[in-house]
């Protein structure tokens, strides 16, 4: 059975799609979905070596990273090359484009 997408997530969806961009859906790199308290990447966007966290104001309350959070960077930056990026879903609703476009950046 395929992820489940949070709205914020179809829109992200949406807009690299729509750029024609790349991308891999929950992926299970560095914590998986059954591991460390279920972590799971967001979108991995390999092209601009990106791995997306979308931070849902509900769900993702705590506005320092914690100990999951620094481990998937830690993992992500050494062993696989890419760079986390984590967004919330308030810059995603008030302005995708540009968040986006700063996400693509490593912002």
């Amino acid at each position: 059975m395929p992820p489940i997408a949070s709205d914020i997530e179809i829109m992200v969806m949406g807009w690299l799609d729509r750029k024609g961009i790349q991308y891999s859906f929950q992926s299970s790199l560095a914590g998986g979905l059954f591991e460390l308290g279920e972590a799971a990447i967001n979108f991995i966007i390999p092209d601009f070596g990106i791995a997306l966290r979308v931070r849902g104001e509900y769900y993702s309350r705590e506005s320092t990273p914690t100990g999951i959070d620094l481990v998937q960077e830690e993992v992500m930056k050494s062993q696989i090359g890419l760079i986390a990026v984590d967004v919330w879903e308030s810059d995603i609703k008030r302005d995708l484009n540009g968040t986006m476009e700063s996400v693509l950046r490593g912002d």
